[in-house]
């Protein structure tokens, strides 16, 4: 099972972020691109994003289309990506959008595979000759759940 669903930017914005809301935690990513998550357990969520009745985008189990707003708004201050993946037994998919100057600039692309690698690429990670995704690149695989993000 791989479930995880988080905000991924450079440290001072989601630092911003977290310090607005009062709740949630900033990860370090690995890699030079200074970049961090904030895992989005349901209390996290619940208090970055107002709630909302509003029907998932595309495949994605949480995004709305009040999150997109909101993502936009705090996107004032830098570029953000939102993510989420969903998978059981090798079945599922994962998606992501990045916000930019208040704008929907990538997606949001819901995908069995490579939705965060595309959405990664708006932030500066790149593949490396060797092979090496962004997912990897920066450390996304070290953890299976949003739940064990938070803990790390």
């Amino acid at each position: 099972m791989h479930d995880v669903t988080g905000l991924i930017g450079k440290t001072d914005l989601l630092r911003e972020i977290i310090s607005l809301s009062s709740v949630g935690r900033v990860i370090p990513m690995d890699g030079e691109y200074n970049l961090s998550l904030i895992p989005l357990t349901e209390s996290v969520r619940n208090k970055l994003f107002a709630a909302s009745s509003d029907k998932q985008v595309l495949d994605f189990n949480y995004l709305n289309e009040s999150e997109l707003s909101q993502l936009s708004i705090m996107s004032t201050h830098g570029t953000l990506m939102y993510f989420e993946t969903d998978y059981f037994g090798g079945v599922g998919g994962q998606g992501a959008g990045v916000f930019k100057n208040g704008s929907c600039v990538f997606g949001p692309d819901w995908a069995e595979t490579g939705a965060i690698n595309r959405a990664l690429t708006w932030l500066g990670v790149e593949t490396d000759t060797d092979g090496q995704d962004g997912f990897d690149k920066i450390g996304l695989y070290k953890h299976r759940n949003t739940d064990r993000w938070m803990a790390s």
